[in-house]
């Protein structure tokens, strides 16, 4: 945005990784979350992991303007895999990442205020054949948008 700076606390902060932060830290934190996934809530996948996990990933970040200040909307994805047959875990987890972002109203500091909501929890999943064992994806379509 042409005309504006940065405040001073923001110059040298990935916006991005302080929302990332946040989220594996609320999701870590519910207990639910930990019965369904354990700490397998992830930005990588690590070599050889556990199923079922989340991973968070496509994080875009744009302009967000308000009347009282400017900053940043960055959508993000909480992808589900599952290799559970059929797709009710992937839906259980899912649903549960809706439960604990949905409605977050918080401060993010350096910025004044992050508001949390979903975009989109579809309810379709999609499938793929991960090592011959059919894994079951489900995206939660994230929206934070980030005064500053």
């Amino acid at each position: 945005m042409a005309g504006v700076a940065w405040p001073p606390a923001l110059a040298d902060v990935s916006i991005a990784e302080l929302i990332e932060t946040q989220a594996v830290a609320w999701l870590r934190d519910d207990d639910r979350m930990s019965t369904l996934v354990a700490d397998r809530i992830w930005t990588s996948v690590p070599p050889g992991a556990l199923y079922p996990f989340v991973l968070l990933e496509a994080f875009i970040v744009s302009p967000w303007n308000r009347f009282r200040g400017f900053g940043r909307n960055v959508v993000f994805q909480a992808r589900v895999q599952s290799q559970v047959r059929g797709d009710y875990e992937a839906h259980r987890i899912a649903d549960r990442i809706v439960q604990v972002i949905e409605g977050r109203d918080v401060p993010l500091p350096p910025a004044k205020r992050a508001l949390w909501t979903v975009d989109e929890a579809p309810g379709a999943t999609y499938t793929d054949t991960e090592a011959g064992v059919l894994t079951y994806h489900r995206p939660v379509i994230i929206r934070v948008r980030v005064q500053v």
